[in-house]
């Protein structure tokens, strides 16, 4: 008995923890980012061991990916046709 109200004792005092931390990543995912908001990024340049910093919107950020996502897909199907492959 006394094991089972320490247990009760335990969960609700942990409950209103758990209910502030659901609140506050609801906040979190209702704000959605600012689409002309400039991110900024440090690039590593390749033969240098200087980084570089590139500030872009978050839309040329997804813009830029989706190109190099784009141009990875087509030269792989390049390499597979001029094996024969499919």
């Amino acid at each position: 008995m006394r094991l089972l109200a320490v247990l009760l004792l335990c969960c609700s005092s942990a409950m209103p923890a758990i209910a502030r931390t659901t609140q506050s990543e609801r906040a979190a995912q209702d704000k959605k980012p600012d689409p002309q908001k400039k991110i900024c990024k440090r690039q590593q340049v390749t033969g240098s061991y200087f980084t570089t910093r590139e500030c872009h919107t978050k839309a040329e950020w997804d813009q830029m990916a989706e190109d190099a996502r784009a141009a990875s897909v087509r030269q792989r199907s390049a390499i597979r046709s001029s094996f024969g492959g499919n």
